[in-house]
């Protein structure tokens, strides 16, 4: 938990004496372990993941507006649904709820000082679009094209093969490929 502030260079530079002082100070309350926490719950207790399909991926990227761009990405939340699986298995009875990890602490927040409010013409030089006294949004999510992007099988069976990234793709490997010749060719 102890570090030193070196890293920082725009904390030392004007103050030096930062520079060797530790971030916490003795008497402070560790209030996060510089070991990782070691789960002991085994994967042999989780359930089954689901495997993930062409419409299992097309609603969650609808859902979360992101776009996944390639296996890996995909791979990379089958194993963060893995991960959330274990939590169920969390014993969490007669354990009171913690709101925030800064609960006993106090927040001081600024008294409410009634401030001179904007004009509406004012606010409305921000918008790009305007209807009588209303902003105007652009159009909704547009629904993206529903095609097989991925190859499902190395989705569903990566987290199984036990390596740190997923197989890429054959077109990727082939693109590598013919990239790899023509700078061969320029080269020589």
């Amino acid at each position: 938990m102890l570090r030193l502030f070196i890293r920082r260079s725009y904390c030392t530079k004007k103050f030096p004496e930062v520079a060797k002082r530790k971030i916490a100070f003795e008497g402070d309350e560790v209030l996060v372990r510089d070991i990782p926490y070691i789960s002991e719950i085994l994967d042999e207790k989780l359930s089954e993941i689901p495997n993930f399909d062409a419409k299992l991926i097309a609603h969650l990227e609808r859902l979360s507006l992101v776009r996944f761009d390639s296996e890996q990405a995909v791979a990379n939340l089958r194993k963060s649904v893995k991960m959330a699986q274990k939590l169920e298995l969390v014993d969490t009875e007669n354990v009171e709820p913690m709101y925030t990890v800064w609960e006993n602490q106090e927040c001081p927040v600024f008294e409410d000082v009634e401030e001179k409010s904007l004009e509406i013409e004012e606010v409305f030089k921000n918008c790009t679009e305007r209807f009588d006294d209303y902003f105007v949004t652009p159009p909704g999510n547009i629904a993206l094209e529903s095609k097989d992007r991925f190859d499902l099988n190395v989705i569903n069976e990566w987290d199984k093969i036990g390596k740190p990234t997923a197989p890429q793709l054959k077109n990727q490997k082939t693109w590598k490929f013919l990239i790899t010749l023509v700078v061969m060719n320029k080269i020589s």
